[in-house]
């Protein structure tokens, strides 16, 4: 219902049938979200849209699972989570919810037998033989599941230093799990939301790395880490005019390179330059502004941090092989 008493809308969830849904407190938070829980039983779709976000409930088909549902003020699906019974015979039901002005929400209901105070592997199990009342508190961000986007390096001995890009890794190395291949639990040695820097541990192997904040579903990164000294990159020749100006395209031609940008620098006298593409046999480069004439000097390094074949150059922009 609108402020003025006027009509705005309404919606439904729940099983078909004679299962007993219930909704049985809302809140608002500061943004005009609703925040729903309650109790349901079998498979419902908490979405009131023409998407599908279906939960089941755990325990026997008679036991009821306290959720927590998020709606925006338009009746837009946002989330839902479910408080699950761990063995059967165990029934929930959140009775009252409130949310602060930091988006902290707290949860309040009771409980017969026990049921998982958080989402996800961990096992927080409360109750007991009986009933009891509950109390749950759910910190800002805690439904965003974690993403990963990236890997650098992309191969490395133990003990290399790697960067994990992605999404939602908190703030806390004690709340990270990072495991390599064969399991492999790794040192997190600093995050950020969006990065985690680690080291490859000893005794593991090439493949996906694991990575789990909290509770949450732990993620493989997309990309396979090879674990061991990666080949070395050799270089045969640059392709550019002999006399190249400062910002001209080069292209440097060689094997074992990294396909991805970021893992390949390339330095003329020094001053490294932007690697705008690249594939395993090829680099496309920019002589870099601060690049000097030289006489006799290494100018490229390439490939996840590995040496190249040494090139020297007379002058900028006049490439040769030695």
């Amino acid at each position: 219902m609108n402020s003025d008493g006027s009509f705005g809308w309404a919606t439904q969830f729940g099983t078909p049938g004679s299962y007993p849904d219930e909704g049985k407190a809302l809140a608002l938070d500061g943004a005009g979200n609703l925040l729903v829980t309650g109790t349901f039983m079998g498979t419902v779709d908490f979405d009131p849209g023409p998407g599908v976000y279906n939960l089941v409930s755990t325990g026997t088909f008679l036991d009821g699972n306290a959720f927590i549902l998020k709606l925006t003020e338009d009746k837009n699906f946002v989330w839902a989570r479910q408080f699950e019974a761990p063995t059967s015979a165990s029934q929930s039901m959140g009775t009252s919810v409130d949310v602060d002005n930091t988006g902290t929400i707290t949860v309040v209901g009771h409980t017969t037998g026990t049921f998982k105070a958080n989402f996800g592997p961990c096992n927080n199990v409360l109750g007991g033989t009986s009933t009891y009342a509950f109390i749950v508190k759910l910190t800002t961000g805690f439904e965003a599941q974690p993403t990963v986007t990236s890997v650098s390096p992309s191969s490395g001995p133990f003990s290399t230093e790697v960067i994990i890009t992605g999404t939602n890794f908190g703030n806390d190395p004690a709340d990270l799990e990072v495991r390599f291949a064969s399991n492999r639990l790794a040192t997190v040695t600093a995050v950020t939301p969006t990065q985690i820097t680690t080291t490859v541990p000893a005794l593991s192997i090439s493949g996906q790395i694991f990575v789990r904040l909290k509770c949450f579903t732990g993620v493989y990164t997309p990309q396979t880490f090879i674990v061991g000294t990666p080949p070395t990159p050799t270089i045969y020749e640059f392709h550019s005019n002999k006399w190249c100006s400062r910002h001209k395209t080069v292209t440097i031609t060689g094997t074992n390179f990294s396909t991805t940008p970021a893992n390949n620098t390339v330095k003329f006298n020094g001053t490294t330059s932007v690697v705008t593409a690249c594939t395993a046999t090829s680099i496309t480069t920019t002589v870099p502004l601060g690049a000097t004439t030289w006489q006799d000097h290494r100018c490229s390094e390439c490939g996840d941090g590995n040496k190249c074949k040494q090139l020297h150059s007379p002058l900028v922009g006049r490439f040769h092989q030695r």
